[in-house]
């Protein structure tokens, strides 16, 4: 090799290591100190060799490069032996089950493997350079014991395990065994310590400690409950004092662990049914039976258990009797309870103190719509309405949170979204201690009640509002009698072109509109005199028909649905036409862009079902007369009021609000029903129930009024009112009658006691202070037997009307009257 170029002898990869170390020693660059790098030997072996070069003077001051060349092989190999082995014990460390840490002399955490990390629920990088007593792991009371352990196992002196309880990261309590080892490792004094979690062991020493005293205090427990267990050989392995006892008792024998149970039973057939239901346990089927001995009126509950060993093998069984005659009573009990409950038509409701419900009964579906398992769970707020405030409600839950009761009646709302009110009492229910565990309701639905109620309140107040119109219109009457008498007598004795013709004409046409609506008011009252005859619906609404037509105009289609069957009705025919055409018109109104309008009759029966939901009707045959529209339809709110005087939806100067009261007047004072049915956008119906009458009568003809109403017979006029009273006089004094004058009913007996000549005619108001005008003709016809009686009022009671019908034979004039008309009534009396 000498004196040839050294580099022929190296592989490339040293090539360029020889290369780059002259490049950066002329560079004036420091130059790696060493290299390693496999060599080929001749013999075909190869070693590892470590080049270390440096660059010295020779004697000539020429710079020459000294390489010493080492054969590292055995180095290298050793050390790879030392690394393979410490990533061997890297990854017993790293993945060992158990929580291995590694801690310095002085107590701090060096190193800490997976199951440690997941041991204590946080990573080992929190731990490393802190104090194991200072990391929170250990309770207070464990850390100074800690310590004084830790100090013994850095001496040497102790490395027996301990048990800890820790409390990890996430707060969960852990039990650990920790067992620990002092090592050297590079000249330090280290601890390896090594963490088992014990806490499911510890839980369950302590399930076996605690079923240990369950079961001594079972077989001491000083009730009369009988506990024994048995081998497999029906051997006694334990029993308590109840059981001996009892056995002493009715077997006359002693018993003692070991012993036979069968040895107690002498009868083969009680052994024999004894022994098969020890042999149906012992096969692992564990039961529970009941009891009863009927001669002294017990019950006894027997639980059978098999025992089982380690393996699941079963070893023995156990039994325990219980004397459950009260709580068997006191179930039976119960389910009579639950039964009632079940069956009762009251809705009944359980929550629990935070007002979720638990039980349901029933009812409560029949009534809410609402199944049982749509609402367990649910709070009661669901049924909420929204009618109540929000102080009704936290009155409720203060009275109920008090331990009262509540009663009161609540506005709910069903499943379907339609309103219902429940008269409901609710109240706490307390456990032993009085303390609230629960709240019950029970619950009535009384929306039929509350819809009869609200009927009746509205039939009391059409009442109330019919009398006081009744008692406006008779003293309005009086009133428009002088005031149309008068204007009639003016404007006879005037021409058309005279001074104040004109205004007096329009004075007598407010008198004449003034009159119409009074009529109508006595109409509501039922306080207007009518004369009723047998009709047929079908018939009266013929003869309308072609009327209808034009008032309702074409774009509203009139249909009509008649009963060919339909039966006989009484009333007056002029009131008919009256409730035909007042709804009509309504309707009319009711589709100002057109629509239907349809009018039936029909037969009908109101039974008892159907005066459940509709108060004061009387069952019965019926007439029904139902007129329904398509027009724009009533509110709730609307129709609450639409029979009520005065009332209107429509605009000023479009109607008086008189019409639907005067139809309701009418129908109630012919015994008869109306009700309404309507919703916005879907139109109207009106459905009159009128008693059904015999057959049809012929009618009677009224007897035509005489053309001359002039006349010279002695009248006796009796009115208290005295415009009334002086019209009356001038009135048929002007027509050529003699007219005697009385203010009141004693003055008339009077002058029909001392009037010497005869009295023709009697005209009395029917109501006076004195004396009524029926009782003043009583004692007048006693006085002059042939006198005529010509009643007149502008409202009666029951004198000579009964519910508003006339009296037959009786003459009567309704006030406000024109001269014309009294002239032509007082005539027709007399010649009658």
């Amino acid at each position: 090799m000498l004196g040839q170029d050294f580099r022929e002898f190296l592989d490339e990869e040293v090539r360029q290591w020889v290369a780059d170390y002259y490049r950066r020693r002329q560079e004036g660059k420091p130059a790696p100190p060493q290299y390693e790098f496999d060599i080929l030997r001749p013999d075909g072996t190869t070693r590892r060799v470590e080049i270390r070069a440096t660059v010295i003077q020779d004697l000539h001051n020429r710079p020459q490069t000294v390489a010493q060349v080492l054969d590292v092989t055995d180095r290298i190999q050793a050390r790879r032996i030392i690394e393979e082995s410490e990533k061997k014990f890297r990854l017993l460390f790293e993945f060992a089950p158990d929580a291995y840490f590694l801690l310095d002399a002085e107590g701090r955490f060096i190193d800490g493997n997976k199951a440690a990390e997941t041991l204590i629920g946080d990573k080992r990088e929190k731990l490393i350079g802190k104090h194991f007593t200072e990391v929170g792991l250990l309770f207070p009371q464990d850390v100074e014991t800690a310590a004084r352990e830790f100090e013994k196992i850095v001496r040497g002196e102790s490395t027996a395990p301990h048990e800890y309880k820790i409390q990890r990261r996430d707060g969960k309590e852990v039990f650990l065994e920790i067992r620990t080892f002092p090592t050297r490792i590079g000249g330090r004094t280290l601890v390896l310590g090594i963490a088992r979690d014990i806490s499911e062991r510890k839980r369950s020493q302590f399930i076996l400690e605690q079923n240990n005293l369950l079961m001594q205090a079972l077989l001491n427990s000083p009730q009369k409950i009988i506990i024994f267990a048995l081998d497999r050989e029906y051997r006694y392995i334990a029993f308590n004092e109840t059981h001996r006892l009892e056995m002493e008792k009715n077997h006359g024998i002693r018993i003692e662990t070991g012993m036979n149970i069968l040895e107690a039973f002498r009868k083969p057939d009680i052994r024999k049914k004894v022994k098969s239901r020890f042999d149906r346990v012992l096969k692992g089927e564990g039961f529970t039976e009941i009891q009863y001995k009927p001669q002294y009126d017990i019950y006894y509950e027997i639980i059978w258990n098999p025992i089982r060993g380690k393996e699941g093998e079963i070893v023995g069984l156990t039994a325990f009797i219980q004397d459950i005659t009260q709580r068997r009573k006191t179930e039976m009990e119960l389910t009579r309870l639950a039964s009632v409950i079940e069956q009762a038509s009251e809705a009944i409701m359980i929550t629990d103190i935070h007002g979720n419900l638990e039980y349901v009964n029933p009812a409560f579906t029949r009534v809410t719509g609402y199944q049982s398992a749509e609402v367990l769970g649910q709070n009661p707020r669901l049924l909420k309405s929204g009618k109540h405030s929000v102080d009704f409600y936290y009155e409720l839950w203060q009275t109920i949170l008090h331990g009262e009761i509540w009663r009161g009646v609540l506005t709910n709302k069903k499943k379907d979204g339609s309103i219902f009110y429940e008269d409901a009492t609710i109240f706490p229910i307390k456990n032993a201690e009085g303390e609230i565990i629960n709240f019950a309701a029970v619950k009535r639905d009384i929306t039929q009640e509350r819809i009869l109620e609200e009927q009746i309140q509205q039939s009391q107040k059409m009442e109330a509002i019919g009398r006081l119109a009744g008692g406006v219109a008779h003293d309005f009457n009086n009133l428009l009698t002088v005031i149309n008498g008068y204007c009639d007598l003016i404007l006879n004795r005037l021409q058309p072109g005279d001074p104040f013709f004109k205004e007096i004409n329009q004075i007598y046409s407010a008198g004449k509109r003034a009159s119409s609506l009074t009529n109508q008011l006595l109409a509501f009252s039922r306080k207007q005199i009518i004369q009723p005859h047998i009709l047929n619906l079908n018939s009266q609404v013929q003869e309308l028909e072609k009327m209808l037509r034009r008032l309702i105009g074409e774009d509203i289609e009139l249909f009509t649905d008649l009963d060919a069957e339909l039966g006989y009705v009484k009333m007056d025919p002029g009131q008919f036409d009256q409730i035909i055409m007042n709804i009509v018109v309504n309707a009319r109104d009711a589709m100002p862009k057109g629509g239907k309008l349809t009018i039936e009759t029909a037969n009908v029966v109101l039974d008892r079902e159907y005066i459940r939901s509709h108060a004061q009707v009387k069952p019965g045959k019926y007439v029904m007369l139902a007129i329904s529209d398509t027009g724009i339809g009533m509110t709730p709110e609307v129709m609450r009021h639409i029979f009520e005087p005065f009332f209107t939806t429509k605009g000023r100067s479009k109607g008086t609000g008189l019409g639907l009261s005067t139809v309701y007047g009418i129908v109630k004072q012919n015994n008869g029903y109306i009700w309404v049915y309507s919703e916005p956008g879907k139109g109207t119906t009106f459905k009159i129930y009128l008693p059904q009458q015999g057959e049809a009568a012929e009618a009677t003809r009224a007897e035509e009024a005489a053309e001359n109403y002039r006349g010279n017979e002695t009248v006796l006029v009796v009115e208290d009112d005295t415009n009334v009273r002086e019209l009356t006089i001038q009135i048929l004094q002007e027509n050529g009658y003699c007219v005697l004058i009385a203010s009141h009913a004693r003055e008339a007996l009077r002058a029909l006691e001392e009037h010497s000549g005869e009295i023709h005619l009697l005209l009395s108001d029917v109501i006076m202070p004195d004396l009524s005008g029926r009782d003043l003709v009583k004692k007048a016809q006693a006085i002059r037997p042939n006198i005529k009686v010509l009643y007149m009022s502008g409202y009666t009671d029951n004198a000579i009307v009964h519910h508003g019908v006339l009296e037959a034979n009786t003459n009567f004039i309704q006030k406000p009257f024109s001269p014309q008309v009294l002239l032509q009534k007082v005539r027709q009396v007399l010649d009658s």
